[in-house]
């Protein structure tokens, strides 16, 4: 499963933002979605790869600022 790689990601996001709350849940088979303050950011079925840790964690720490949610659309 993907678990380790959102444990990967969630310790990526709280050493940058250590307020923020960060969950995940099982979802369809092959999907690994991103959702920001309730927007989908980021979607594996959608770009068949995983996101760039980097830039969710930087999209993360810019909408903790008060900044729009952007999409992350690089991939690893």
């Amino acid at each position: 499963g993907y678990a380790p790689r959102f444990r990967d990601l969630k310790q990526q996001i709280l050493a940058q933002v250590p307020h923020a709350t960060v969950t995940g849940a099982t979802g369809r088979t092959r999907s690994f979605e991103v959702h920001i303050n309730g927007v989908m950011v980021y979607s594996k079925l959608k770009n068949d790869c995983f996101p760039d840790f980097e830039e969710v964690v930087t999209r993360v720490l810019e909408a903790s600022q008060g900044k729009p949610v952007q999409p992350v659309t690089s991939t690893q």
